[in-house]
């Protein structure tokens, strides 16, 4: 396929023909360049040349990107001139939209939290716990029986290994070399026993048993005290926990990652470790209906002036016209501006790493590479799934995804492949817990059903919703107690109260009949994704239970599952739940973006101008 038919093709979904109509803007009046947050339907070519003088120089050195500070932050244009100023003021008052500006209220729905920089860390990086005494590293050679086996046979028999133990895993080489490793042992939450007085039985976190046999039984005692500090180390420190973003630019990488979701927008630029995202804001549209090609994206959409004239949406999520499977270009084009524009960076000499909501076809995959290599000009792209960069988040490649933020994705990975037979995909998320919620508001005489008031309703569920142990003994023993949270001031409900809603409106994950659902709760879903996977890894699946999204951050989502979980599975399971599952997508993007196999996966401009680009194979969601 040649770039004309790709061009085609991307024609088909609504994107425009840039080419046709740049000839048209070249020979008009020079016109000022538009904001980030006001693309209109149309992307052409001499917008973007336009926006670009805006932008810091960047320079690249090898494949990091230099942003200066002389470049003044990005400011939105008044929709409304002077004159019709007080007109537009006195129609807001008449709604009651004037009195109370939401944008402090919201903004603090999108805060970061504050990392502490490392202190007085060395060139080589913090001390590993190879040198800790707390838990110190042993390595050396004994004898293994094959996984599973107590006693040794005739056809299983002790072969002798080396063995290194360091950071709470054993890894098992054939040689003192350590070329080639045979086995790796995740041993924090295991246990060793000590069965005779020169055999030991190692078992890791994952439930796998191993007997090894030491020389003599003073080393038998060395190797069990050793490893037995190695059990104790916490299975959380394995999860990539974001550092403070380096002041020296120089260390960054030319990959800008953004990750899509329902709700927020994600992004910042690549570095040697992942990062929390530099950017973070709501992923609204709002459209003048007057002239479609006025548009503002992100926190401006919030602005009275904007609020009183444009129709405001969502457009990442699925809606009449945008099915499951695509996406809206336009919107997206829009989203990418801004980033591109807040990052102060130069998409032409950039890469870019896309964490996506939803699983879309060929033909939106076709015609999202067409926008990000014709349209903006970026070196290279990569598209991944939200719930694959979830996993990635949790240093793992097998495990059961539980990802719940707008909508609701249990899939299933072993050795990194999906099982595509026990992945479940369900609208019910976040959107719909903000539904019955404002019902039960409604119920107390809260009115919470403009669109700004979604915000407030969600404050609610955030500051005072949690998840019973037992639904039930929770209901039954419930004294009558009632908790308020105070909202934003100037808002048109400053307090409100709940009693058993609390816990009564998130019970709909577990039990979706009392949201009048006909559909599974999340724990039977992940029972079935366990069941789905092949016999000899159902144990370790059990207990590798993964969370991310916003909605796993209720209190007592995470010891609730286990219970449900408990009721149903023949093993005891083990959900993990990273202190920044929140952002986990995005962090995951990052780790994939510096991992050898980001090489492997992304398209570059070079393969995309040549026809040999294969999208579909090359993106697999």
């Amino acid at each position: 396929m040649n770039k004309e038919k790709k061009k085609e093709e991307s024609g088909e979904t609504g994107l425009p023909s840039v080419r046709k109509l740049l000839a048209k803007f070249e020979n008009s009046h020079p016109q000022p360049p538009m904001p980030a947050n006001q693309v209109v339907n149309k992307v052409v070519k001499q917008t973007i040349k336009e926006d670009h003088r805006n932008m810091a120089t960047v320079q690249t050195e090898k494949r990091g990107i230099e942003m200066t500070g002389s470049v003044e932050p990005l400011q939105s244009p008044p929709l409304v001139s002077t004159n019709k100023k007080s007109d537009a003021g006195s129609g807001d008052e008449k709604a009651g939209k004037a009195k109370w500006d939401p944008q402090m209220f919201v903004r603090s729905l999108y805060n970061l939290p504050v990392l502490d920089e490392p202190a007085n860390l060395e060139e080589d990086g913090p001390v590993s716990l190879d040198s800790s005494s707390s838990c110190p590293s042993i390595e050396g050679y004994m004898e293994k029986l094959p996984a599973g086996r107590k006693r040794p046979t005739m056809w299983n028999s002790w072969k002798k290994h080396y063995f290194v133990a360091r950071n709470g895993v054993l890894h098992i080489y054939n040689n003192k070399s350590q070329t080639e490793l045979l086995e790796k042992l995740e041993l924090f939450g295991g246990q060793v026993d000590f069965m005779d007085s020169n055999m030991l039985g190692l078992e890791d976190r994952k439930g796998q048993y191993v007997v090894v046999r030491c020389a003599s039984h003073k080393a038998t005692q060395e190797w069990e005290s050793a490893l037995s500090f190695h059990t104790q180390e916490s299975y959380s420190k394995t999860f990539i926990s974001p550092l403070p973003v380096p002041r020296e630019i120089k260390v960054m990488s030319n990959i800008v990652v953004v990750d899509l979701g329902g709700a927020s927008i994600r992004a910042g630029i690549g570095g040697p470790s992942p990062y929390l995202p530099m950017l973070f804001f709501p992923s609204l549209m709002a459209v003048n209906p007057d002239n479609q090609h006025e548009k503002f994206f992100g926190f401006d959409v919030l602005k009275a002036e904007v609020r009183s004239r444009f129709v405001i949406h969502s457009p990442l999520l699925p809606a009449k016209s945008i099915d499951k499977y695509s996406v809206d270009l336009v919107a997206l084009c829009g989203l990418l501006l801004k980033v591109f524009q807040d990052l102060r960076v130069d998409p032409k000499k950039c890469e870019l790493q896309l964490s996506v909501p939803r699983n879309f076809n060929a033909k939106t995959k076709l015609a999202i590479a067409a926008l990000l290599f014709d349209e903006f000009e970026v070196r290279a792209v990569n598209m991944g799934h939200q719930s694959v960069f979830t996993l990635h988040s949790y240093n793992t490649n097998t495990g059961v995804v539980v990802d719940i933020g707008e909508r609701m994705d249990v899939v299933p990975i072993v050795s990194g492949y999906k099982v595509q037979s026990g992945l479940s995909r369900s609208t019910t998320g976040g959107m719909e817990l903000c539904g019955h919620m404002r019902h039960a508001l409604l119920g107390r005489n809260y009115s919470l059903t403009s669109f700004l008031d979604t915000f407030m309703v969600r404050q609610v569920v955030e500051r005072l919703c949690y998840l019973a142990r037992n639904f039930d003994a929770e209901y039954d023993t419930y004294g009558g107690e009632e908790k308020a949270v105070n909202l934003s001031q100037g808002s048109k409900i400053s307090t409100v109260t709940l009693g058993t809603e609390r816990f009564q409106i998130t019970e709909g994950i577990f039990k979706p009949e009392l949201w009048g659902l006909d559909q599974a709760g999340v724990h039977v879903l992940v029972k079935k994704a366990i069941s789905e996977c092949s016999l000899d890894v159902r144990k370790e699946v059990s207990q590798s239970i993964y969370l991310g999204g916003g909605l796993t951050l209720i209190p007592g989502f995470k010891h609730r599952l286990e219970v449900e979980l408990a009721k149903i599975l023949p093993v005891r399971p083990r959900v993990h739940a990273s202190p920044y599952r929140y952002h986990a997508a995005y962090l995951g993007a990052c780790a994939h973006a510096i991992s050898p196999a980001y090489d492997c996966s992304k398209i570059t401009r070079t393969q995309w101008i040549e026809g040999k680009a294969d999208v579909a194979a090359s993106w697999v969601l």
